[in-house]
C-alpha cells in the first residue's frame, strides 16, 4: 500500500545518500521534513514527529531557507502542542510568524498564521482563544475553504468558537473543514475531532454518533493516522456514550487507552512523556482537539 511504498522510500532515501544528508544542509532539511510528515500521519511516535521536524528546522535555517524555515516551522509548532509542550509550540510559531511577515509573501504569511491560530485556539485560555479567533477571522476571507488553508483556518475558528459557546458559527466551520478535508484522508482526523465536539455540545447526539462511526471507518481505512488518531477515537468514544451505545463506547475508550499506551511508552524522556499524557487525558477538563 502507499504508506509500506513512501517508508521503503525513506528508508531507500537514508541508506544511500549519507554524505548528502551529511554534508547539505537543504537536502538533510528536506529528508527530515519528509520524515517528519510521514510519522506525523502515520506512525504511533509523536515524539518522532517533533525530533524530525527539529532537525528540519535546524538544517533550513543552517542553509539559510527562509521559506522553508516558515514551513517547518508551522508543522513543528503543531506538532509539539500535541505533544504537550504549548509553551515551546508558541515560541516556534510565533517565530515563523514573524519571518512570513519579513519575507512578504501572502501565502507563507496565512501557512505560520493558521497553525498559531489553531494551536491558541486548542489551549483552556480565554486570552488565547481571543486572539486565535482574530488570527482566523483575519485569514478565513483570503483563503479558499476548500483547501488544506481555508480547512486548518476553519478548524482554528471551530474550537475557538466552541470554546466562546458560539455553537452555530462553530458548526458551520467545523462542516466546512470537514468537506475541505475529504480529498485529504490522512488530515481529516483533525475535521471529524471538531465536528464530533461541536455536535456533542448542541446536543445533536445521533449526528455526533454518525460522524463518530464515520471517523472510525476512517481510522480503520488508514490503519490508524498518527498524530490525529488519539484524539479522534477519544470524540468516538464521547459521542457513542452520548448517544448510549455504551458497549462501542467502552470498545472505543479501550482503543483510544491502548493508542496513548503504545505513543507513551515510545517516549524515551520521562518528563515529555508526562506532558503528552498530560495532553492526551487531562485530569480535568476537556480532551484534545489537536
Amino acid at each position: 500500500n502507499e504508506r509500506a511504498l513512501v517508508s521503503r522510500f525513506l528508508a531507500r532515501i537514508e541508506e544511500y545518500s549519507p554524505s548528502a544528508i551529511r554534508n547539505d544542509p537543504s537536502t538533510r532539511g528536506l529528508i527530515h521534513y519528509a520524515m517528519g510528515r510521514y510519522a506525523n500521519i502515520a506512525e504511533p511516535e509523536p515524539d518522532k514527529v517533533v525530533e524530525h521536524y527539529r532537525a528540519a528546522l535546524v538544517a533550513v535555517q543552517e542553509a539559510g531557507d527562509r521559506r522553508g524555515s516558515v514551513s517547518v516551522a508551522g508543522d513543528l509548532g503543531l506538532a509539539l502542542a500535541r505533544l504537550g509542550a504549548g509553551a515551546e509550540a508558541e515560541k516556534v510559531l510565533r517565530a515563523g510568524v514573524a519571518l512570513s511577515h519579513r519575507l512578504k509573501e501572502p501565502g507563507m504569511v496565512v501557512w505560520s498564521q493558521m497553525f498559531l491560530a489553531l494551536v491558541l485556539a486548542c489551549r483552556p485560555d480565554d486570552a488565547a482563544c481571543a486572539e486565535a479567533q482574530r488570527i482566523g477571522e483575519s485569514l478565513r476571507d483570503g483563503v479558499s475553504e476548500q483547501t488544506l488553508y481555508g480547512a486548518i483556518v476553519n478548524c482554528a475558528l471551530s474550537a475557538a468558537y466552541l470554546r466562546t459557546k458560539n455553537l452555530s458559527a462553530a458548526e458551520r466551520c467545523a462542516r466546512s473543514a470537514v468537506r475541505a478535508f475529504q480529498p485529504l484522508p490522512t488530515s481529516a482526523p483533525l475535521g471529524s475531532v471538531i465536528l464530533i465536539r461541536v455536535l456533542l455540545a448542541q446536543g445533536q447526539l445521533e449526528e455526533a454518533r454518525q460522524v463518530a462511526t464515520e471517523g472510525d471507518q476512517l481510522l480503520q481505512s488508514l490503519n490508524g493516522a498518527g498524530s490525529g488518531e488519539v484524539p479522534l477515537r477519544l470524540a468516538i468514544a464521547d459521542a457513542y456514550a452520548a448517544a448510549g451505545e455504551l458497549a462501542a463506547a467502552a470498545e472505543a475508550r479501550a482503543e483510544a487507552q491502548l493508542q496513548i499506551e503504545r505513543r507513551a511508552a515510545r517516549i524515551a524522556d520521562a518528563e515529555v512523556r508526562a506532558s503528552y499524557l498530560r495532553h492526551v487525558a487531562p485530569a480535568h477538563g476537556p480532551a484534545p482537539i489537536i
